[in-house]
């Protein structure tokens, strides 16, 4: 008897969404004793792709403040997982620099534009869907009393509620300065389009 086994398979190039059902199945042709050709199949065999969290967050930044002022660091989360996800957020005060920054929190900027939506702080990033970002904004009060040439440092670390594996951090620095610093913020209206799409307004 000669036998001719093919097996079907789906190949990949990229992680399929999570759940996303994948077939596979068996043939074999023969010829039997009479040299009539034959072909059978196996049983269909469903596997389901299980879901793989993965994630960006950008980026570590160094911003000058004066005493007494705020200072706003915006980051953005990536989810480059194949399925929605959550993550936790935690901001503190690293050692080994010159003084600690007061009321550090974490608000949400939905816009990108570097200025906190709203006076809630957050923990959480809540659902962010595969593909998706998520953007906000860390804030750290520099005390009067600091002068300038001096350092502080904070940490910004992001896990992942599904895999707790999976974890990020930024690092800001506030160096202090003792002339004037002015913050200023720019957001454009759409970021992206094909050509020639518009027209475009920045805002300052």
């Amino acid at each position: 008897m000669n036998v001719l086994l093919g097996v079907a398979a789906n190949a990949a190039f990229a992680a399929p969404p999570a759940g996303t059902p994948i077939g596979n199945q068996a043939t074999a042709t023969y010829l039997d004793a009479t040299a009539t050709s034959r072909t059978v199949s196996s049983n269909l065999v469903t596997t389901y792709v299980q879901q793989v969290a993965s994630f960006t967050l950008v980026s570590s930044q160094t911003l000058p403040a004066a005493p007494g002022t705020q200072a706003v660091f915006p980051h953005v989360i990536t989810n480059t997982g194949n399925g929605p996800a959550s993550l936790t957020l935690a901001l503190v005060n690293l050692p080994g620099d010159d003084f600690d920054l007061s009321g550090l929190a974490i608000y949400a900027d939905a816009d990108g534009n570097g200025v906190a939506d709203n006076a809630t702080p957050l923990t959480n990033t809540g659902m962010i869907a595969a593909g998706g970002t998520f953007r906000f904004v860390v804030v750290g009060n520099v005390p009067g009393v600091q002068v300038g040439g001096q350092f502080a440092q904070m940490r910004i670390t992001a896990a992942s509620t599904f895999d707790a594996l999976q974890t990020a951090f930024n690092t800001d620095r506030v160096n202090v300065s003792g002339n004037a610093v002015i913050a200023m913020t720019k957001s454009i209206n759409q970021p992206s389009g094909a050509s020639p799409s518009g027209p475009r307004r920045n805002t300052v």
